[in-house]
Protein backbone atom coordinates (compact mmCIF):
# COMPACT_ATOMS: atom_id res chain seq x y z
CA UNK A 1 0.00 0.00 0.00
CA UNK A 2 1.39 3.18 -0.80
CA UNK A 3 1.85 5.92 2.13
CA UNK A 4 0.22 8.98 1.37
CA UNK A 5 2.37 11.70 1.10
CA UNK A 6 2.79 14.33 3.98
CA UNK A 7 1.79 18.12 3.55
CA UNK A 8 3.96 20.55 4.18
CA UNK A 9 1.63 21.29 7.26
CA UNK A 10 2.26 17.81 8.54
CA UNK A 11 6.36 18.23 7.22
CA UNK A 12 6.45 21.59 9.50
CA UNK A 13 5.24 19.90 12.10
CA UNK A 14 7.41 17.13 12.24
CA UNK A 15 10.41 19.26 12.15
CA UNK A 16 8.92 21.06 15.32
CA UNK A 17 8.71 18.12 17.35
CA UNK A 18 12.06 16.73 16.79
CA UNK A 19 13.52 20.48 17.45
CA UNK A 20 11.79 20.43 20.60
CA UNK A 21 12.76 16.69 21.52
CA UNK A 22 16.56 17.93 20.88
CA UNK A 23 15.47 21.06 23.81
CA UNK A 24 13.81 19.01 25.70
CA UNK A 25 16.84 16.57 25.53
CA UNK A 26 19.28 19.45 26.63
CA UNK A 27 16.82 20.55 29.70
CA UNK A 28 17.03 16.83 31.09
CA UNK A 29 20.74 16.68 30.76
CA UNK A 30 20.71 20.65 32.45
CA UNK A 31 18.81 19.10 35.27
CA UNK A 32 20.44 16.22 36.01
CA UNK A 33 23.98 17.92 36.55
CA UNK A 34 21.56 20.43 39.06
CA UNK A 35 23.43 19.02 42.27
CA UNK A 36 26.75 19.26 40.78
CA UNK A 37 26.47 22.77 40.30
CA UNK A 38 25.05 23.59 43.78
CA UNK A 39 28.11 21.79 44.87
CA UNK A 40 30.72 24.09 42.00
CA UNK A 41 28.85 27.45 43.40
CA UNK A 42 29.89 26.25 47.11
CA UNK A 43 33.11 25.73 46.54
CA UNK A 44 33.11 28.80 44.74
CA UNK A 45 32.20 30.41 48.08
CA UNK A 46 34.52 28.67 49.70
CA UNK A 47 37.22 30.53 47.63
CA UNK A 48 36.22 33.52 47.54
CA UNK A 49 35.97 33.53 51.68
CA UNK A 50 39.73 32.54 51.54
CA UNK A 51 39.10 29.54 53.33
CA UNK A 52 42.34 26.86 53.03
CA UNK A 53 41.41 23.49 50.90
CA UNK A 54 42.76 20.01 52.38
CA UNK A 55 46.06 20.18 51.23
CA UNK A 56 46.68 16.41 52.75
CA UNK A 57 44.01 15.02 50.32
CA UNK A 58 46.08 13.25 47.37
CA UNK A 59 45.16 14.32 43.71
CA UNK A 60 44.52 10.96 42.37
CA UNK A 61 46.35 11.94 39.21
CA UNK A 62 43.23 14.91 38.42
CA UNK A 63 45.65 17.62 38.52
CA UNK A 64 45.86 20.39 41.15
CA UNK A 65 43.14 21.58 42.67
CA UNK A 66 43.26 25.42 41.59
CA UNK A 67 42.87 23.96 38.39
CA UNK A 68 40.17 21.91 38.94
CA UNK A 69 38.37 24.86 40.88
CA UNK A 70 39.00 26.57 37.60
CA UNK A 71 37.52 24.16 34.91
CA UNK A 72 34.45 23.60 36.99
CA UNK A 73 33.65 27.52 37.12
CA UNK A 74 34.47 27.55 33.61
CA UNK A 75 32.12 24.48 32.77
CA UNK A 76 29.49 26.13 35.68
CA UNK A 77 29.30 29.46 33.33
CA UNK A 78 28.56 27.36 30.24
CA UNK A 79 25.77 25.46 31.81
CA UNK A 80 24.45 28.76 33.00
CA UNK A 81 24.50 29.81 28.92
CA UNK A 82 23.31 26.81 28.07
CA UNK A 83 20.32 26.78 30.31
CA UNK A 84 19.35 30.91 29.18
CA UNK A 85 19.60 29.24 25.34
CA UNK A 86 17.39 26.00 25.90
CA UNK A 87 14.45 27.64 26.03
CA UNK A 88 14.53 31.59 25.26
CA UNK A 89 11.23 33.63 25.88
CA UNK A 90 9.10 34.16 22.50
CA UNK A 91 7.70 37.46 22.69
CA UNK A 92 4.33 35.32 21.97
CA UNK A 93 2.61 32.53 20.57
CA UNK A 94 1.36 32.67 16.78
CA UNK A 95 0.13 30.58 14.59
CA UNK A 96 -1.26 31.09 11.05
CA UNK A 97 -2.90 28.22 9.01
CA UNK A 98 -5.93 26.95 7.05
CA UNK A 99 -8.63 23.94 7.33
CA UNK A 100 -11.39 22.69 4.73
CA UNK A 101 -14.54 23.84 6.27
CA UNK A 102 -17.22 21.46 6.99
CA UNK A 103 -20.34 22.84 8.44
CA UNK A 104 -20.43 20.76 11.63
CA UNK A 105 -20.67 21.95 15.06
CA UNK A 106 -18.27 21.43 17.88
CA UNK A 107 -15.16 21.13 15.36
CA UNK A 108 -11.10 21.41 17.08
CA UNK A 109 -8.86 22.97 14.95
CA UNK A 110 -5.78 21.09 15.72
CA UNK A 111 -2.93 24.05 15.27
CA UNK A 112 0.00 21.45 14.53
CA UNK A 113 -2.28 19.77 12.27
CA UNK A 114 -3.52 22.69 10.27
CA UNK A 115 -0.72 25.20 10.29
CA UNK A 116 2.36 23.49 11.35
CA UNK A 117 3.21 25.14 14.30
CA UNK A 118 3.34 23.31 17.68
CA UNK A 119 0.18 23.20 19.74
CA UNK A 120 -0.67 25.92 22.60
CA UNK A 121 -4.21 27.16 23.42
CA UNK A 122 -4.34 30.54 22.48
CA UNK A 123 -5.69 33.35 23.24
CA UNK A 124 -7.46 35.07 20.94
CA UNK A 125 -8.23 33.31 17.49
CA UNK A 126 -9.49 34.79 13.82
CA UNK A 127 -10.95 32.61 11.17
CA UNK A 128 -12.41 33.42 8.05
CA UNK A 129 -13.49 31.63 5.23
CA UNK A 130 -13.69 31.97 1.56
CA UNK A 131 -17.18 33.36 1.24
CA UNK A 132 -18.84 36.26 1.57
CA UNK A 133 -19.19 36.10 5.38
CA UNK A 134 -17.62 38.41 7.80
CA UNK A 135 -13.96 37.35 9.69
CA UNK A 136 -14.94 36.63 13.72
CA UNK A 137 -12.65 36.66 16.11
CA UNK A 138 -12.58 35.24 19.84
CA UNK A 139 -10.77 35.97 23.35
CA UNK A 140 -10.12 34.28 26.38
CA UNK A 141 -11.64 37.41 28.21
CA UNK A 142 -15.35 36.31 26.62
CA UNK A 143 -18.33 34.65 27.84
CA UNK A 144 -18.52 31.02 27.31
CA UNK A 145 -19.52 30.30 23.49
CA UNK A 146 -19.10 33.87 22.54
CA UNK A 147 -17.70 35.13 19.58
CA UNK A 148 -18.18 38.34 17.19
CA UNK A 149 -17.95 38.70 13.42
CA UNK A 150 -16.65 42.52 12.39
CA UNK A 151 -19.93 43.74 11.59
CA UNK A 152 -21.90 46.34 14.30
CA UNK A 153 -23.63 43.06 15.94
CA UNK A 154 -24.30 41.02 18.31
CA UNK A 155 -22.18 37.89 19.25
CA UNK A 156 -22.48 34.62 17.53
CA UNK A 157 -22.90 31.27 19.04
CA UNK A 158 -21.48 28.82 16.44
CA UNK A 159 -18.84 30.97 15.03
CA UNK A 160 -15.40 30.33 16.86
CA UNK A 161 -16.84 28.45 20.16
CA UNK A 162 -14.11 27.60 22.84
CA UNK A 163 -10.24 28.17 22.92
CA UNK A 164 -8.87 24.71 23.42
CA UNK A 165 -5.24 23.28 24.78
CA UNK A 166 -4.38 22.31 21.22
CA UNK A 167 -6.84 24.90 18.89
CA UNK A 168 -10.31 26.22 19.27
CA UNK A 169 -13.17 24.51 18.27
CA UNK A 170 -15.89 25.99 15.51
CA UNK A 171 -19.68 25.63 15.29
CA UNK A 172 -20.97 25.33 11.83
CA UNK A 173 -21.58 28.82 11.05
CA UNK A 174 -20.42 29.87 7.66
CA UNK A 175 -17.78 32.79 8.93
CA UNK A 176 -15.84 30.16 10.93
CA UNK A 177 -16.30 26.68 9.01
CA UNK A 178 -18.31 26.87 6.04
CA UNK A 179 -18.80 23.87 4.02
CA UNK A 180 -16.47 22.92 1.23
CA UNK A 181 -14.36 26.21 1.53
CA UNK A 182 -10.60 26.82 2.56
CA UNK A 183 -10.71 28.90 5.89
CA UNK A 184 -8.22 30.73 6.99
CA UNK A 185 -7.08 31.59 10.77
CA UNK A 186 -4.81 33.30 12.84
CA UNK A 187 -4.23 32.10 16.84
CA UNK A 188 -2.35 34.33 19.38
CA UNK A 189 -1.23 33.45 23.05
CA UNK A 190 0.83 35.62 25.22
CA UNK A 191 3.94 34.25 26.65
CA UNK A 192 6.73 34.95 29.30
CA UNK A 193 7.68 38.58 27.61
CA UNK A 194 4.25 39.48 28.23
CA UNK A 195 3.83 41.81 25.20
CA UNK A 196 0.14 40.39 24.04
CA UNK A 197 -2.98 41.16 26.69
CA UNK A 198 -6.47 40.02 26.02
CA UNK A 199 -8.94 41.33 28.52
CA UNK A 200 -12.24 43.44 28.46
CA UNK A 201 -13.25 46.46 30.69
CA UNK A 202 -16.49 48.38 31.59
CA UNK A 203 -17.27 51.40 29.54
CA UNK A 204 -18.03 54.96 31.91
CA UNK A 205 -19.20 57.00 29.03
CA UNK A 206 -16.74 59.27 30.12
CA UNK A 207 -13.85 61.33 27.40
CA UNK A 208 -9.87 60.73 28.05
CA UNK A 209 -10.72 56.94 29.97
CA UNK A 210 -7.56 55.48 30.13
CA UNK A 211 -7.79 52.30 30.24
CA UNK A 212 -5.38 50.26 32.25
CA UNK A 213 -3.55 46.64 30.76
CA UNK A 214 -2.76 44.96 34.32
CA UNK A 215 -5.83 46.12 36.02
CA UNK A 216 -8.13 44.67 33.17
CA UNK A 217 -6.42 41.61 31.62
CA UNK A 218 -4.13 39.35 33.35
CA UNK A 219 -1.02 40.62 31.79
CA UNK A 220 1.14 43.48 33.51
CA UNK A 221 0.97 46.87 31.64
CA UNK A 222 2.69 47.39 28.62
CA UNK A 223 2.43 50.48 25.33
CA UNK A 224 0.57 48.92 22.46
CA UNK A 225 1.33 49.12 18.91
CA UNK A 226 -1.85 47.71 18.26
CA UNK A 227 -5.40 47.29 19.65
CA UNK A 228 -8.76 45.82 18.79
CA UNK A 229 -11.96 46.63 20.37
CA UNK A 230 -15.42 45.47 20.14
CA UNK A 231 -18.59 46.28 22.27
CA UNK A 232 -20.08 43.31 23.90
CA UNK A 233 -23.26 42.22 22.28
CA UNK A 234 -23.85 45.88 20.31
CA UNK A 235 -25.98 45.62 17.43
CA UNK A 236 -25.10 49.23 16.63
CA UNK A 237 -21.03 49.48 17.27
CA UNK A 238 -18.05 48.26 14.88
CA UNK A 239 -15.19 46.75 15.73
CA UNK A 240 -12.02 49.88 16.05
CA UNK A 241 -8.59 49.64 15.56
CA UNK A 242 -6.12 51.83 16.75
CA UNK A 243 -1.64 51.09 15.56
CA UNK A 244 1.08 53.49 16.81
CA UNK A 245 0.83 55.01 13.34
CA UNK A 246 -2.24 56.53 13.62
CA UNK A 247 -1.30 60.29 14.98
CA UNK A 248 -3.49 62.21 17.39
CA UNK A 249 -7.11 60.89 18.48
CA UNK A 250 -7.49 58.64 15.04
CA UNK A 251 -8.74 55.56 14.43
CA UNK A 252 -10.43 53.21 12.31
CA UNK A 253 -13.52 50.86 11.82
CA UNK A 254 -12.55 47.33 10.85
CA UNK A 255 -16.02 46.55 8.84
CA UNK A 256 -17.13 49.35 6.99
CA UNK A 257 -16.18 51.61 4.31
CA UNK A 258 -15.57 54.70 6.22
CA UNK A 259 -13.37 57.12 7.17
CA UNK A 260 -11.26 56.88 10.33
CA UNK A 261 -12.19 59.20 12.92
CA UNK A 262 -11.56 60.43 16.69
CA UNK A 263 -13.19 59.68 19.77
CA UNK A 264 -12.51 56.06 19.57
CA UNK A 265 -9.32 55.00 20.90
CA UNK A 266 -7.49 58.18 21.23
CA UNK A 267 -4.41 57.13 22.43
CA UNK A 268 -2.04 54.30 23.13
CA UNK A 269 0.19 55.30 26.66
CA UNK A 270 2.72 53.79 28.84
CA UNK A 271 0.06 51.37 30.96
CA UNK A 272 -2.28 50.38 28.11
CA UNK A 273 -4.63 53.33 25.76
CA UNK A 274 -7.22 55.72 25.78
CA UNK A 275 -10.74 56.14 25.01
CA UNK A 276 -13.33 58.40 23.76
CA UNK A 277 -16.92 58.46 24.56
CA UNK A 278 -18.45 56.70 21.69
CA UNK A 279 -20.95 53.73 21.72
CA UNK A 280 -18.22 52.13 19.72
CA UNK A 281 -15.49 52.17 22.44
CA UNK A 282 -16.89 54.15 25.80
CA UNK A 283 -20.31 53.99 26.52
CA UNK A 284 -22.11 52.29 30.04
CA UNK A 285 -21.33 48.77 28.24
CA UNK A 286 -18.98 46.00 28.87
CA UNK A 287 -16.11 45.83 25.96
CA UNK A 288 -13.43 43.23 24.91
CA UNK A 289 -10.05 44.62 23.55
CA UNK A 290 -6.90 42.53 22.10
CA UNK A 291 -3.41 44.56 22.58
CA UNK A 292 -0.27 43.76 20.97
CA UNK A 293 3.36 45.32 22.10
CA UNK A 294 5.83 46.33 19.06
CA UNK A 295 8.11 43.57 18.78
CA UNK A 296 10.98 44.10 16.50
CA UNK A 297 11.54 42.14 13.19
CA UNK A 298 8.03 40.32 14.01
CA UNK A 299 5.38 43.21 13.99
CA UNK A 300 5.10 46.47 12.30
CA UNK A 301 2.54 49.35 12.21
CA UNK A 302 2.91 51.69 9.59
CA UNK A 303 1.79 53.96 6.81
CA UNK A 304 2.04 54.44 3.69
CA UNK A 305 0.93 56.37 0.06
CA UNK A 306 -0.76 55.16 -2.80
CA UNK A 307 0.45 55.31 -5.84
CA UNK A 308 -2.66 53.97 -8.01
CA UNK A 309 0.13 51.08 -9.91
CA UNK A 310 -0.25 47.46 -10.20
CA UNK A 311 2.57 45.00 -8.61
CA UNK A 312 3.85 48.11 -6.37
CA UNK A 313 6.25 46.55 -3.53
CA UNK A 314 6.34 47.79 0.22
CA UNK A 315 9.65 46.61 0.81
CA UNK A 316 10.01 48.34 4.49
CA UNK A 317 8.30 46.14 6.72
CA UNK A 318 12.09 43.80 7.70
CA UNK A 319 10.10 40.84 7.42
CA UNK A 320 7.91 38.54 5.61
CA UNK A 321 4.34 38.52 7.17
CA UNK A 322 2.35 35.97 7.88
CA UNK A 323 -0.99 38.10 8.45
CA UNK A 324 -1.73 41.74 7.21
CA UNK A 325 -4.73 43.99 6.96
CA UNK A 326 -4.54 47.20 5.61
CA UNK A 327 -7.21 50.36 5.96
CA UNK A 328 -7.13 53.37 3.70
CA UNK A 329 -8.28 56.80 5.59
CA UNK A 330 -11.29 56.63 3.44
CA UNK A 331 -14.37 55.11 2.49
CA UNK A 332 -12.89 51.84 2.19
CA UNK A 333 -13.15 48.54 3.66
CA UNK A 334 -10.22 46.95 5.45
CA UNK A 335 -8.28 44.26 3.23
CA UNK A 336 -6.87 41.18 5.32
CA UNK A 337 -4.25 38.68 3.42
CA UNK A 338 -3.17 35.40 5.69
CA UNK A 339 0.02 33.03 5.16
CA UNK A 340 -1.57 30.67 3.65
CA UNK A 341 -3.43 32.51 0.93
CA UNK A 342 -2.09 31.57 -2.47
CA UNK A 343 -1.62 33.80 -5.64
CA UNK A 344 -2.50 37.37 -5.64
CA UNK A 345 -5.57 36.31 -3.48
CA UNK A 346 -6.50 38.11 -0.45
CA UNK A 347 -9.97 39.40 1.48
CA UNK A 348 -12.11 42.46 2.21
CA UNK A 349 -13.15 41.71 6.03
CA UNK A 350 -16.77 40.52 4.53
CA UNK A 351 -15.75 39.09 1.13
CA UNK A 352 -14.19 36.08 -0.84
CA UNK A 353 -10.91 35.43 -2.07
CA UNK A 354 -10.29 38.56 -5.01
CA UNK A 355 -7.09 39.37 -7.19
CA UNK A 356 -5.60 43.34 -6.91
CA UNK A 357 -5.66 44.04 -3.43
CA UNK A 358 -2.92 42.16 -1.31
CA UNK A 359 -0.90 40.71 -4.45
CA UNK A 360 1.78 38.22 -2.06
CA UNK A 361 3.77 38.62 0.61
CA UNK A 362 7.73 39.39 0.17
CA UNK A 363 10.52 38.43 2.14
CA UNK A 364 10.97 41.79 3.57
CA UNK A 365 7.41 43.41 2.77
CA UNK A 366 4.12 42.27 0.60
CA UNK A 367 2.70 43.41 -3.26
CA UNK A 368 0.03 45.52 -3.56
CA UNK A 369 -2.17 45.53 -6.46
CA UNK A 370 -3.88 48.78 -7.91
CA UNK A 371 -7.71 48.13 -6.60
CA UNK A 372 -8.42 52.09 -4.80
CA UNK A 373 -9.12 49.62 -1.47
CA UNK A 374 -5.18 49.38 -1.52
CA UNK A 375 -4.01 51.61 -3.58
CA UNK A 376 -5.08 54.78 -4.72
CA UNK A 377 -3.23 57.36 -5.97
CA UNK A 378 -2.48 60.09 -3.44
CA UNK A 379 -4.47 58.57 -0.58
CA UNK A 380 -3.05 57.68 3.17
CA UNK A 381 -3.35 53.29 3.96
CA UNK A 382 -2.85 52.08 7.32
CA UNK A 383 -1.21 48.83 7.73
CA UNK A 384 -0.15 45.95 10.33
CA UNK A 385 1.94 43.04 9.93
CA UNK A 386 2.62 40.49 12.21
CA UNK A 387 4.26 37.19 12.04
CA UNK A 388 5.77 34.05 14.23
CA UNK A 389 8.14 35.49 16.80
CA UNK A 390 11.09 34.01 17.21
CA UNK A 391 12.57 32.77 20.20
CA UNK A 392 13.83 35.41 22.46
CA UNK A 393 11.81 38.26 20.09
CA UNK A 394 9.80 39.82 23.20
CA UNK A 395 12.90 39.32 26.14
CA UNK A 396 16.45 40.19 27.20
CA UNK A 397 18.86 38.87 24.25
CA UNK A 398 20.75 36.26 26.59
CA UNK A 399 24.32 36.47 28.40
CA UNK A 400 26.99 34.23 28.18
CA UNK A 401 29.46 35.68 31.16
CA UNK A 402 32.62 33.75 31.38
CA UNK A 403 34.17 33.55 35.29
CA UNK A 404 37.96 32.97 35.98
CA UNK A 405 38.95 32.48 39.34
CA UNK A 406 42.62 32.22 39.81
Amino acid sequence: MTKAPQTNAAMRGMTRMKLSGFSSGIESFVHSVSIKLAAVFALFKKKMNGQPENRKKADNGKGPKKNRHKSSLLALGTLVALCALVNPAEAYKFASGSYTGNATTDRTIDISDTSGEADFQPDAVFAKCDTASSMVWRSAAMDAGESFTFTASASISEGIKSLAANGFVVGNASQANASGQTCYYVALANDASNDLAVGSYAGNNTDDTDIDISSTSSTPDFQPEFVLIKRDNSTGALPIWRTSAMAGDLSCHIGTSTACAANFIQALNATGFQVGNSNETNVSANYFYLAIKAVSGTTLAETYTGDGSDGRQITTVGFQPEWLFIKRDGANTMILRFRDHSGDNSFSIAGSNTGNLIQSFLSNGFELGSNASINADTNTYYYYAIKEAAAGGGGAAPQVMTIVVD
